[in-house]
């Protein structure tokens, strides 16, 4: 009784000092320092409170009544710490009086205005919007830029282009339109994007334009060995790059920098955006592009967008005239008119509207936008308003990870349910995409589901969130000496050691979080040796937040335990960890708890259970995990695992758990991968004690059988175990979105009905069934024995006038198959858009979907319309080691009026393409390669080819039956790529003239080439000629060719080689 009675008080005295997190970021304008003080009083003894209750409750848990007592009077209890507790609330409250009969601080129930709230009905109509929004009114910019680049009186061959305007017009927008654009993409070999923001460093750009030229993270952090790795990829070639948001004005800097990327092909462009003419003139722009704010017509169609619903002009002509009188304070500018426009779409009536006008807007000056982002903060909601706030901790620039923002809004407490039955992770999911539909946030990148998962704030809305947080949330680096005492959230630049190290014992820290390099630069720069910021928690007794990944746990295993209100850890990275430390399973109030990368972590600790509280276990890249602990079970408000271990050999020994362990995990969510599976009856009666179908939040699962069994390991050899031939009934699983099977080399079936057709569909029904109705992706791989998805004969397809009973999958975007050489009979997959891979399997599939019938009208449940055409959707065709192809049906090729590229490898019987490729119009890429049967100079009349309107690149290899170059390929017009490999014709033809687009010709291992045609003469574009081991081809025939206008000539593999490069 009394000590609910001290928690009753202790929960009024925070009501009336207002929301926790609110005065927490100091939001409250006006509010005293002794206030403030007071709140952060308030506040730990709220936490105080809860972490003794759940303590208690925890060592009450399951004891007999002579325990209980035993713990009534041990240290950890009891009226000691009520009485302390007590006199606490006594000053507290003492305080609260005294501010209040001081006239400073009044304590009357308010109402708050909600007109900032974003109401259920408008969220639901709006949020879709969101992501990937139409770009307006910058068509004009965009075409004059695009001209400016393309411009080819600029003498350089890496010539420099900048945009500039002030913040917020969006020059960013603008050059990832150019970067995204169909002409760029067709004119530069490769292409870079790169975001230096205000912290220029010429290693971190060099290292990020390699990955994006090789795809792949480099192999070291070395400046010299990066350099050289770069100059690899980009010399000789054309590139474009674009360097986002430059601020940088030392010239010293930007010419080591230059000095790196003059090597490029002639026609090499950089793009740089900058808010100054000064940074513009330091980089040296050939051309400067001063981007204005958007014009009159295209202000009011962004203003439509954002402020009505669905875009459209209410009826009231009222309303029209004051949002163009608003508008005008916009002057343009794209992040105000965003800013004001999604404000004012939360009100409806006109009076508001007017009140908008008149009262608020006139605080704002012309041509001031900070002002102006500020107004639309303070009518947020109190709940986004800290939940904002708190973002100024990260960088200018940085990537924010939803996943991670969410759940340190839930440890400091900023996520409120209205109803017991919510989650904090939707409603913190909620909040998240509420900021970004209000444009506080924006760059939003989507997972292969489509949910957003990280964002940027725009340079502007940073520098608004640092305004409003003040010094309650900063940044600590070498160049800083100390922290403001009021600070309590704190990102500490790590990267390079400090003047001096900060002393956290004034402080009552909330957050703290490291920024450091990756843990390989770490090894290669020994940088081993760095600041003890953490030596011991004795400081940090208030800490909620705590990242201390890439090996900074070292010196805390001790002592983490001791800080009882964190709830969120991050241990990432940490190499160094082999086992967590006893004292971590005392953090009764962690909810998040990140291992992800530690790789030698072998096991989880015994008693993780009494983690009561934890919601997320990340524990991805811990390779070196050997079981799970045992009473994982007892863990039930978990949302995030993302693997389980099952132990080896499957014995469950004291301290470890088995699958039994997951089946009153039913929260689980996310992807969960289970290691270690095994076979055998025992195995079947662990899978049903996990209970998996109840697993009915989590989106993907994936399963890992042992390849090595008990008996094998006596005599130390490695087998595999294929035996597996069922798979559960995968057709339960309605959410599934993607499959993928691995190495199941005894799999028959996908789908075994055991003789009942009706488990799968009516064999009586009329009708196409939709098998999965939300899978997207399936890619199975080295199946050797799998023959269909189901066990019964395949349906043959004989022509287009049969009605097969095959069901369609009604959602897959992307098929891929490889190594099923058996697999005759699936589904249909009419459409797809992503991709469709074949590799060493059959073609009947394919056809199947090429050729399927089409519903009548008359059944409305198919879900196909009468017009429509399987694979018209599809972009990518790879066909590769068909052994069952012959040919390609015209009726199949007539309908992939969206295939861009198709690629055609080994396929050892294909003896036609049919007539059919002129109906791929959209086709831009078409690769044919070792297909000994392929006849292409069948098509006399051209007809073949002459609808391929789009193709830019083509590229024929080992094609034994080709003699000469088809004449339709003469109708190529908008060809630029032409690569011919293996090939045993003696001539190029003399149309070759045709090719007035043509930039880039290969011929190799042509061993009959003799001679090439005068119509080279004419290919005005040809910037790129290799002739390599064609050694008839005499070299005097060459360098006539090459004074004709081609820029270069490499030609290898005789004994005369020599290359020749020869400027315009």
């Amino acid at each position: 009784m009394a000590e609910g009675l001290l928690f009753s008080i202790a929960e009024g005295i925070l009501g009336k000092l207002g929301s926790r997190a609110l005065q927490e970021l100091g939001l409250l304008w006006g509010v005293k320092d002794e206030l403030e003080k007071l709140q952060d009083t308030a506040d730990d003894l709220l936490d105080d409170f809860s972490t003794e209750g759940l303590l208690r409750e925890m060592m009450t848990q399951g004891r007999n009544k002579t325990k209980q007592v035993r713990i009534f009077f041990s240290k950890s209890n009891q009226l000691a710490y009520r009485f302390k507790m007590a006199r606490k609330i006594k000053k507290i409250r003492e305080k609260l009086d005294a501010i209040q009969a001081d006239r400073k601080f009044h304590l009357e129930p308010r109402n708050v205005d909600q007109t900032g709230a974003l109401s259920n009905k408008k969220w639901n109509d709006s949020h879709s919007c969101v992501v990937g929004e139409q770009v307006i009114g910058r068509e004009d910019d965009k075409k004059a830029v695009i001209e400016l680049l393309m411009d080819s009186n600029i003498e350089e061959n890496v010539s420099i282009l900048a945009i500039v305007g002030i913040g917020g017009l969006g020059k960013t927008t603008l050059a990832k339109h150019i970067f995204n654009d169909e002409k760029i993409k067709e004119s530069f070999e490769v292409k870079m994007w790169v975001c230096v923001s205000e912290n220029f460093e010429v290693q971190k750009i060099v290292e990020e334009m390699l990955e994006l030229a090789t795809k792949k993270k480099p192999e070291t952090t070395v400046q010299e060995t990066l350099v050289a790795d770069l100059k690899k990829e980009i010399d000789g070639k054309k590139y474009f790059l674009v360097l986002d948001d430059l601020w940088n004005e030392d010239s010293e800097k930007w010419m080591s920098l230059k000095t790196l990327l003059v090597g490029g092909a002639r026609g090499s462009r950089i793009l740089v955006t900058t808010r100054t003419e000064k940074v513009a003139k330091i980089a040296r722009a050939a051309k400067q592009y001063s981007l204005r704010g958007l014009g009159e017509d295209a202000s009011w169609c962004l203003f439509k967008q954002m402020a009505f619903d669905k875009g459209e002009e209410p009826k009231n002509s009222r309303i029209v005239a004051i949002g163009k009188e608003i508008l005008e304070k916009c002057v343009g500018v794209p992040l105000a008119i965003r800013i004001i426009g999604r404000l004012l779409y939360l009100r409806n009536s006109e009076t508001e509207w007017l009140s908008f006008k008149t009262n608020e807007l006139l605080r704002i000056k012309q041509n001031d936008i900070l002002p102006t982002l500020r107004l639309s903060y303070d009518k947020l909601p109190p709940h986004l308003k800290h939940c904002f706030a708190y973002c100024s901790l990260f960088p200018k620039d940085c990537h924010i990870s939803k996943s991670m923002l969410v759940k340190l809004w839930m440890a400091q407490g900023f996520i409120h349910l209205s109803d017991q039955d919510q989650c904090f992770e939707d409603v913190g999911n909620e909040y998240f995409l509420d900021l970004l539909w209000r444009s506080f946030f924006q760059e939003a990148k989507v997972d292969e589901y489509g949910d957003v998962i990280s964002c940027k704030m725009h340079d502007l809305m940073h520098d608004l969130a640092v305004s409003v947080a003040g010094s309650l949330i900063t940044t600590f680096d070498c160049e800083k000496e100390a922290i403001d005492v009021k600070a309590r959230h704190l990102w500490i630049d790590d990267r390079k050691p400090p003047r001096v190290v900060p002393n956290f014992k004034e402080n009552r820290m909330r957050t703290i979080i490291f920024q450091l390099p990756s843990p390989r630069y770490l090894r290669q720069h020994n940088y081993d040796n760095r600041t003890n910021y953490l030596s011991t928690c004795d400081s940090l007794k208030f800490l909620r937040a705590l990242d201390v990944s890439s090996g900074r746990f070292l010196g805390l295993e001790c002592s983490i335990g001791d800080l009882k209100q964190l709830r969120y850890l991050d241990l990432s990275d940490n190499d160094s960890i082999r086992k967590l430390p006893d004292s971590i399973t005392r953090l009764q109030n962690l909810q998040t708890l990140s291992l992800n990368g530690c790789s030698k972590l072998q096991e989880l600790h015994k008693d993780m259970k009494n983690l009561v509280n934890l919601r997320h276990l990340e524990i991805e890249e811990c390779d070196s995990l050997t079981h799970m602990p045992g009473g994982m079970g007892q863990m039930t408000n978990l949302q995030t695992l993302s693997k389980f271990v099952v132990s080896f050999g499957g014995s469950i020994s004291v301290d470890s758990g088995g699958l039994n362990e997951l089946k009153r995990l039913n929260n689980l969510r996310g992807n969960l991968v289970i290691e270690g599976l095994r076979h055998g009856k025992d195995a079947e009666l662990e899978y049903k004690a996990a209970d998996l179908k109840e697993k009915q939040y989590l989106q993907s699962l994936h399963l890992k059988w042992s390849r090595i069994c008990e008996e094998e390991v006596v005599c130390e050899e490695m087998l595999w175990e294929g035996n597996l031939q069922y798979l559960p009934p995968l057709s339960q699983l309605p959410s599934l979105e993607s499959l993928s099977l691995y190495g199941l080399t005894d799999l028959e079936y996908i789908q075994s009905d055991n003789g009942n057709s009706n488990n799968m569909f009516s064999a009586s029904s009329t009708t196409p069934f939709t098998f999965f109705p939300s899978l997207k992706r399936i890619h199975l791989d080295s199946c050797l024995k799998l023959k269909g998805w189901w066990r019964r004969d395949p349906v043959e397809i004989t022509s287009m006038t049969e009605q097969p009973l095959i069901p369609s999958f009604p959602r897959l975007s992307s098929w891929e198959v490889q190594n099923c050489p058996m697999l005759t009979s699936t589904p249909t997959f009419p459409h797809l858009e992503e991709n469709l891979y074949m590799w060493n399997a059959s073609w009947k599939p394919v056809q199947q979907t090429m050729m399927m019938y089409v519903a009548a009208p008359q059944c409305p449940s198919t879900a196909i319309a009468s017009s429509f055409n399987p694979l018209s959707k599809l972009k990518r065709l790879q066909l590769l080691s068909i052994a069952d192809l012959q040919s390609v049906p015209e009726e199949g090729l007539r309908n992939l009026i969206g295939l861009q590229y198709l690629s055609i490898w080994c396929c050892y019987s294909l003896q036609s393409l049919s007539r059919g490729i002129q109906h791929l119009t959209a086709l831009q890429e078409l690769e044919l390669s070792f297909c000994n049967e392929l006849d292409l100079g069948n098509d006399k009349d051209g007809m073949q080819w002459q609808g391929l309107t789009s193709l830019r690149s083509l590229k024929l290899d080992s094609l034994p039956k080709l003699e000469f170059l088809p004449p339709g390929l003469q109708h190529l017009t908008t060809l630029r790529q032409l690569h011919i490999r293996g090939l045993g014709f003696t001539a190029l033809p003399e149309w070759i003239h045709n090719w007035t687009s043509l930039e880039d010709l290969t011929i190799r291992d042509c061993p009959s080439l003799a001679s090439l045609p005068e119509g080279m003469r004419r290919l005005t574009s040809l910037q790129t000629l290799k002739i390599d081991y064609c050694a008839i081809l005499s070299q005097d025939a060459r360098e006539r060719q090459v004074r004709t206008g081609p820029r270069s000539l490499t030609s290898q593999g005789s004994s005369s080689m020599r290359i020749l490069s020869l400027g315009t």
